[in-house]
């Protein structure tokens, strides 16, 4: 091939590379090298997930994405600046597009002159990507050179593209250099070329290319002609993806249908805004609507809505109005458009009648009315489990039979339809099902009975099901109306423009705060003295600078990666899980750096001083953890460090205090106030006042004046991101419950951030009841709190009717504050945000549970999501998934938690 042959030359320029000695610093993907590989994403996947590719270029289509300047003159530039320079505009956000869009991999196209890649693209997009999120690089690989260099970007999996090479050679290569081979095949020839690997050991992917490479035509046919041959020849666990054409969410479900683990999309998703393609192709906004009983062909032509998924034909059912004979099964589906999904319904069939009639028809749906008793599924081969949709007629059985019926059926079932009369039309059972999907929601359910014109709306709003089943409302004379159609579809598309409107207020969130002038509606802002203005508008303008550039993005990564200990792990607590019922995930923040959460925040403010110029740190701090978090940068940075923390923290977290005098830091007592944490952060402020030329002030919370909130959330964010990536590799879908402990609220935000516009998702913060919620001894800001401004920001405040600030109370101190950040004040009044509360001695209780039945201590302000976590884990179903934010350590409240052991003791 052409573009192979060009490649060549440019081999002795990447060997020259390679032989650079400095080369490992400068690419800044090279520190994710242990990053997760494709065959073992993809063998943890229920359904089809989508691998996006980052494409500069093609050779049909020209320039898809915004470049670089130097790209202008290309001709002009040296062939190793074409090969290293990232030729791309803001790669960044859009690696971050492709990751929030559900992204299970990357790809990245890096040959320079058809497709104006490079290298640079390659080690900027591992950079920014989660180490749990396989980075494919993308090149006519032919030496291996490309592959040490594509391994030195941070890539985990390499294209082996079977026409250009000897693909068993290659293959071997690409793991003695250890990348993962994509091995790809676009017809039988290939396909006979790569059958040796069929004993290989060594794990791959198989991706089936429906683009032609002579005339650059697609056509989704190859994957289909090919994944049978390819299942006979390796099995059915091999993985398979499928490449080039898939652009609509039909596409997706038919390659779904065949058994496809991923589909490979790039031009399809780079023009307009990445996520949303991406979750058009996914259907996380649309609706499966069929349209069943087709009985004439003509009214196809009439009918042509976007919003319609699939028509069903009725084969052999003799009783049903809509009833067909093969031969008409066979010229109605002949006349359904390509973008349209053909559904067969079928009814008391034995498997062999099953399989003669699919290989007949070759719906890319089946539903299969069974008896009772009259198959087994477990009898049926994959292919057909896959497209197959399970009616279920959940009139007649109690509830809990229906679960267990559900829960029993093969997880490769495409999606079960819930009916209350075997297809006759009855009205939907609307509480009943209701209590079906929100008892069971990894299942795509699609409801039928009933459905029209007049109920449309409350169905799919209260409902939200991943389909929609209609035939007989949308019916004059026994046939298809077109008026009627149109009516129901003017319906339907009103109810889907709405509920889209509705998730839109939060897929725009991130983009819309804080706004402008530092405020998360109401709250938020900037309320401090004019001393202090100059400043917070210094550190405001630096920030926005600075978390934008390469090089502060890079070191900040390293120190994350080598000397915090980042990602920690997302633990799945057997135990729990076994006692509650659920799954019950625990992310280890205790195992960071420090013993807690805090250094997110800590490492990435210290590293923004030092840039500005500052050479001393200030803070405040409750616990002690972010005080001792902050001597740890201070001393990482040898930055003079002075923490204020109040007297009486000092007294119940003498072990922080004595490690941060270790680490250097001058400790001084607060003795104004209550003497906690409202107070420490007063005299923070104020000493900051008096040397603002050298000092930066290092909040530890999500409080305080804009832009702290914002930065602080921004450095905590690292959290929800890995839990993201984590959870969809071992469970290939996002958690049900999300739980985190609200003090200030910095863990919470940096838990919760990543998932606010992903509303299948609660997000529950857990407060400090103290002595009780009825009590005077609590700490409910969120709950009890009204308006008002502490700490240079409006948010809700404990306080009495005169707006006199109360003292707040908890066991643990750093729960122990009187306000919460302004944005989880703001998510609360969007009703974004869950409430509840967990007293002193709930939390202890838990803390002692997970102590004796994980193995693990945490913190006593972790206690509190903790105790809340396991109550909410009783109501769960076991496929349920409960992640709990474990932000800190308990070894700062071994002395409370043993005071408090030997007390109940002796009561």
């Amino acid at each position: 091939m052409e573009i192979a042959e060009s490649r060549k030359q440019d081999i002795p320029t990447i060997r020259t590379i390679l032989e650079n000695p400095a080369i490992d610093s400068k690419l800044s993907g090279s520190n994710k090298r242990d990053r997760f590989t494709l065959a073992n994403i993809l063998k943890n996947r229920q359904n089809l997930g989508l691998i996006t590719e980052l494409k500069p270029a093609s050779p049909s289509r020209g320039s898809l994405l915004p470049l670089n300047e130097f790209q202008e003159h290309i001709p002009e530039a040296s062939i190793q600046e074409k090969i290293l320079f990232p030729t791309v505009k803001n790669i960044r956000k859009m690696t971050k597009e492709m990751i929030a869009g559900g992204a299970i991999a990357i790809s990245v196209l890096v040959e320079p002159r058809k497709f104006k890649g490079s290298f640079g693209n390659l080690s900027l997009v591992a950079e920014n990507t989660p180490r749990t999120i396989p980075i494919i690089l993308k090149d006519f690989n032919i030496s291996k050179a490309q592959l040490e260099l594509g391994k030195q970007c941070g890539a985990s999996n390499a294209l082996l593209i079977t026409s250009i090479c000897d693909p068993v050679e290659m293959f071997y290569l690409m793991h003695e250099v250890g990348l993962e081979p994509l091995v790809e095949i676009h017809d039988e020839k290939d396909l006979e070329k790569i059958r040796p690997l069929q004993f290989a050991r060594e794990p791959f992917v198989i991706g089936i290319n429906n683009r032609n490479l002579k005339d650059l035509t697609t056509d989704l046919k190859h994957t289909f002609n090919l994944v049978s041959k390819v299942r006979k020849i390796f099995g059915e666990s091999q993985p398979i993806i499928t490449e080039s054409g898939i652009n609509l969410r039909n596409h997706v479900l038919k390659m779904e249908s065949l058994g496809i683990f991923a589909a490979l999309v790039g031009t399809a998703i780079m023009s307009g805004s990445i996520t949303d393609k991406m979750e058009e192709l996914t259907g996380n906004n649309h609706t499966f609507l069929k349209i069943c009983g087709m009985t004439d062909y003509h009214i196809l032509g009439k009918i042509k809505y976007p919003s319609i998924s699939a028509f069903g034909t009725i084969l052999d059912i003799p009783s049903s109005k809509r009833n067909l004979k093969i031969d008409e099964t066979i010229e109605i589906h002949a006349n359904i458009p390509e973008n349209k999904l053909k559904v067969l319904v079928l009814k008391d069939k034995n498997l062999k009648e099953i399989k003669k009639i699919d290989s007949i028809v070759k719906p890319d749906f089946l539903q299969i009315h069974i008896s009772k008793n009259a198959l087994q599924l477990k009898d049926f081969p994959l292919y057909l489990l896959r497209k197959m949709i399970h009616p279920m007629n959940i009139k007649n059985s109690a509830l809990s039979e229906v679960f267990n019926e559900i829960r029993s059926l093969p997880s490769e079932i495409f999606a079960i339809l819930l009916d209350s009369s075997n297809g006759r039309g009855k009205i939907l059972d609307l509480e009943r099902t209701q209590q079906i999907l929100k008892q069971i929601p990894n299942r795509r359910f699609i409801v039928a009975g009933g459905i029209g014109t007049n109920n449309i709306g409350t169905i799919l709003t209260t409902l939200d099901p991943f389909g929609i089943d209609i035939s007989s409302a949308l019916e004059m004379d026994g046939k298809k109306n077109k008026q009627r159609v149109a009516n129901f579809m003017e319906e339907f598309t009103k109810t889907q423009r709405q509920k889209t409107k509705e998730k839109c207020c939060f897929s725009s969130y991130k983009t819309q705060f804080p706004d402008r002038h530092g405020k998360f509606g109401r709250f938020g802002g900037k309320f401090v003295p004019e001393t202090l203005i100059p400043a917070i508008n210094e550190l405001e303008r630096e920030y926005c600078r600075y978390k934008e550039d390469p090089v502060f993005i890079k070191e900040l990564n390293q120190i994350r990666s080598n000397y915090m200990g980042r990602p920690t792990p997302l633990s799945f607590s057997k135990n729990l899980s076994k006692k509650f019922g659920c799954k019950i995930y625990l992310k280890r923040e205790d195992l960071l750096h420090g013993g807690a959460h805090k250094l997110n925040n800590v490492m990435g403010q210290a590293l923004l001083a030092k840039k500005m110029g500052k050479t001393k740190l200030v803070a405040e701090t409750g616990a002690g953890q972010h005080g001792f978090a902050t001597s740890i940068a201070g001393a990482y940075f040898g930055m003079k460090t002075t923490i204020f923390m109040g007297a009486i923290d000092m007294q119940r977290q003498k072990y922080n205090v004595s490690r941060m005098k270790m680490l250097g830091a001058t400790v001084i007592p607060v003795t104004s106030g209550t003497q906690t944490l409202k107070d420490a952060v007063n005299a923070g402020l104020q000493y900051w006042i008096a040397n603002l030329g050298d000092t930066h002030y290092l909040m530890g919370s999500v409080v305080g004046p804009h832009p702290y909130p914002m930065m602080v959330r921004d450095f905590q964010k690292v959290i929800g991101e890995e839990i993201h990536s984590q959870i969809k590799f071992f469970e290939g879908r996002l958690p049900d419950k999300i739980v985190a402990c609200v003090g200030g609220g910095s863990n919470a935000m940096g838990a919760f951030y990543e998932f606010i516009d992903k509303e299948e998702v609660e997000l529950w913060g857990v407060e400090a009841a103290g002595k009780g919620s009825q009590t005077d001894h609590h700490a409910l800001a969120l709950q009890k709190g009204t308006d008002g401004i502490l700490h240079g920001a409006r948010q809700l405040l404990i306080q009495d009717e005169n707006r006199n600030i109360q003292e707040s109370y908890s066991i643990s101190a750093g729960l122990d504050y009187p306000g919460v950040g302004p944005e989880l004040c703001y998510l609360k009044a969007i009703n974004r945000l869950k409430l509840s509360y967990i007293t002193d001695t709930e939390a202890i209780d838990a803390c002692l549970t997970l102590s004796h039945t994980e193995g693990i201590i945490p913190a006593l302000e972790s206690s509190h999501a903790i105790a809340f976590g396991l109550q909410i884990a009783e109501k769960m179903t076991h496929n349920e998934i409960l992640v709990i934010n474990l932000s800190g350590h308990g070894g700062k409240d071994i002395e409370t938690l043993m005071q408090n052991m030997e007390k109940t003791s002796h009561e």
